[in-house]
């Protein structure tokens, strides 16, 4: 079918121009405040050092709890040696704008089903300037935790509105909750100011599927602190 096969070649082409330029951006020089102060300083720690008791007493910012930097740290390996700095932004905001441009594929195919036109494919659609912004201007080439932060809080909203439209069973409830409340504590491990807007999409989450979770109102916060808890 000609148009379903130009909707596709539109999306590789779109999604092939996104891999260049993000590339592109990815290596230039760090340009981060933060990053000259403390970020390089906590990956390399976490590289070449165990786990250093007391470290905040060298330098304040080395005693901020952000599982980001560890992650970063883990990128430091062959092929990306020294360079995982310059992959970890990159590639997590391409995994994001690959699905957001997937979503604007699915909205204008003739062959998508009318359910594509739900309100998380259209929500996602108008997160692809946010994230052209913040890889022009929030520093992409630096290990800055504010990038996967605002990825992190634009796919949990993108999930949860997926939630909000599709009726599942229960197991299915159950893996998408589960996966939901890993993404959330990450996102509060990343960056402690998150807190609040997880748990307020989390008590959404537990709302909407409360029936074919078996949730009570009453069980609704233990229940969102325990799983919370347990992948943090």
């Amino acid at each position: 079918d000609l148009p379903a096969m130009q909707s596709s070649q539109f999306y590789l082409v779109l999604l092939g121009m996104a891999i260049i330029w993000i590339s592109v951006l990815a290596m230039n020089a760090p340009e981060n405040y933060d990053g000259g102060l403390y970020y390089f300083n906590s990956i390399r720690w976490l590289n070449e050092s165990p786990l250093v008791l007391g470290l905040g007493n060298l330098h304040g910012r080395l005693a901020f709890n952000q599982s980001f930097f560890s992650y970063v740290a883990f990128l430091n390996i062959h092929p990306l040696f020294g360079h995982g700095t310059n992959f970890s932004n990159s590639f997590l905001l391409l995994t994001l704008l690959a699905e957001c441009l997937f979503s604007l594929f699915k909205l204008i195919s003739p062959k998508i089903p009318t359910k594509a036109g739900s309100i998380h494919n259209i929500v996602a659609v108008f997160f692809v300037p946010v994230l052209i912004y913040l890889a022009v201007y929030k520093g992409l080439s630096s290990p800055t935790p504010d990038i996967i932060s605002s990825i992190l809080n634009i796919l949990l909203l993108i999930y949860l509105l997926q939630a909000l439209e599709e009726s599942t069973s229960h197991s299915a409830s159950v893996s998408r909750t589960m996966i939901f409340f890993v993404i959330s504590a990450t996102a509060i491990t990343v960056k402690l100011s998150n807190l609040f807007y997880v748990l307020a999409l989390c008590l959404l989450l537990i709302v909407i599927n409360r029936r074919s979770l078996f949730i009570t109102p009453k069980q609704g916060i233990p229940v969102i602190i325990k799983l919370l808890a347990v992948p943090a």
